[in-house]
């Protein structure tokens, strides 16, 4: 499908993105996965600490604030993993676990590179942080 992407959010943020930033030694603090809209809007699907958890929501994106790679996914692969996710709660420990190696993520709660990664098919998905996602989407191209 033409119209999906896998987006990093690059934009100034709150302190919660600011220390992602510097823990992960990256510009990227969030990802999605993201359909644009006929009108121009994102129908976005991610985890995310704003929102609690594993959710969808329609967006303005300013393209200032975010990068856009182009994914080529099973769409029903997509919708089937987020209607077993939804609700799920944001992993807090699980993202901080990608730079203090002893904690581990909970297998009932998803931070958002790793929600993206696991739809993307990815071994490990906790493994990785916005801009290590980032870092192996841009190596494909």
């Amino acid at each position: 499908m033409d119209n999906l992407f896998l987006i990093f959010y690059k934009g100034k943020g709150n302190w919660v993105d600011k220390l992602i930033r510097f823990f992960t030694k990256s510009e990227y603090s969030h990802c999605e996965l993201a359909f644009k809209l006929p009108d121009g809007r994102y129908h976005c699907y991610s985890s995310s600490p704003r929102d609690n958890g594993v959710r969808e929501k329609v967006m303005n994106l300013n393209p200032e604030n975010w990068d856009f790679i182009p994914v080529k996914i099973n769409i029903t692969d997509l919708v089937k993993f987020y209607n077993e996710t939804r609700g799920m709660k944001y992993d807090f420990l699980g993202a901080i676990g990608i730079v203090v190696p002893f904690l581990h993520q909970d297998k009932k709660k998803w931070f958002c590179s790793e929600w993206c990664a696991n739809v993307l098919g990815l071994k490990k998905p906790s493994q990785y942080s916005p801009g290590k996602l980032a870092e192996w989407i841009k190596s494909l191209k």
